[in-house]
């Protein structure tokens, strides 16, 4: 597999028809001959100024993957992308917590028709707090409510709360949330989420599902489906693969686009299981839509340089969940965006 670049480069020489080049594509350097990687024996066998190239190129790889989904266009998105949501976030109040500054820079980079809304308010904001929950109920929503700490001492595990009506949110505000007034809970945020996403009913609940979108180092998309919950925390302690469905999506270099097809993994638990894999297909399609439409991997890649693995971030991954009812109508939302350490754990709401 190889990856286009655009560059300008001057040679001296110019090489003979057949005759074998490396090419930099980080850097656009241009080597005569092959690059060999190891000798007989298999100890490294390069050049020390060729391993530092080709060591800069992988480390580039390993910690923005996302950069490399290349198109003719992607470097001025990457750069819109990343200007247009720092100015949001250098525009309003500073937060405190990681995962505040965080959720506000993924709030202003993913467009609001493909991702659940969400608003930032401090704790002791009760009255900012009860009249969000109110315009989110009365609009014909449920709510959510889950918190930020700093420093984060729940790591991901931290109380949350589903409202449904505004008896639901008088009781918390009066019972449950006096008891989550900790110093260090910083922020909160309210969600507006799909009618009855949280509900426990087991027919309900098995109509929905949790999701994620990873890439590769190797120009890959892994696609993965948690059927039959909406909770991300459930999909994060499931330990069996038999209970996932997974879409591997190549990236076709020549077309500038993901291959046309792809064989879902269907865990051996589920393969007797249409809903799932209906579940599965609509997320696998929708991804397939929204990574072209939104260009959804020059907005990662965005996020990666803002929140870089060199300050302690991972590689954000998008988490979602979708929704298929029994007359066949559906929905399917991004839930938030996941860089957290690499043993940090999502939310639940």
């Amino acid at each position: 597999k190889g990856i286009p670049v655009l560059f300008t480069l001057q040679l001296s020489q110019q090489p003979k028809e057949g005759e074998l080049v490396t090419l930099n594509v980080t850097t656009g350097e241009l080597f005569r001959g092959g690059i060999p990687v190891s000798n007989p024996v298999g100890e490294w066998a390069l050049p020390k100024a060729q391993f530092e190239t080709i060591k800069r190129w992988n480390e580039e790889r390993m910690r923005n993957p996302w950069r490399f989904f290349v198109t003719p266009a992607s470097e001025k998105l990457i750069a819109r992308f990343t200007k247009e949501t720092l100015h949001v976030v250098e525009n309003q109040p500073p937060y405190q917590s990681r995962k505040a500054q965080v959720e506000n820079a993924f709030l202003a980079a993913i467009p609001p028709a493909i991702r659940m809304r969400y608003d930032i308010k401090k704790p002791e904001d009760i009255t900012g707090i009860k009249k969000r929950v109110k315009q989110v109920l009365e609009a014909g929503f449920d709510a959510t409510i889950r918190t930020a700490h700093h420093p984060d001492i729940f790591r991901g595990k931290g109380p949350w709360a589903s409202l449904t009506n505004l008896v639901d949110l008088e009781i918390f505000l009066s019972e449950r949330y006096p008891t989550w007034r900790q110093p260090e809970l910083t922020e909160i945020f309210i969600g507006q989420i799909p009618k009855d996403k949280l509900s426990e009913n087991p027919a309900i609940r098995r109509q929905h599902c949790a999701w994620t979108l990873s890439a590769t180092l190797n120009n890959e998309l892994i696609v993965q489906i948690y059927p039959h919950s909406p909770h991300l925390r459930d999909f994060d302690d499931e330990k069996s693969v038999e209970r996932f469905i997974t879409y591997i999506l190549s990236y076709d270099v020549q077309k500038n686009g993901l291959a046309p097809h792809a064989v879902p993994k269907v865990g051996d638990q589920l393969t007797n299981d249409s809903l799932a894999v209906r579940l599965g297909s609509l997320v696998e399609q929708t991804v397939r839509k929204w990574f072209t439409q939104y260009n959804l991997a020059q907005r990662l890649a965005a996020l990666t340089e803002i929140f870089p693995v060199e300050a302690g971030y991972s590689v954000p991954s998008l988490q979602g969940q979708a929704r298929i009812y029994p007359d066949g109508k559906h929905w399917i939302l991004i839930y938030d965006i996941n860089n957290d350490p690499v043993n940090g754990k999502g939310d639940a709401g």
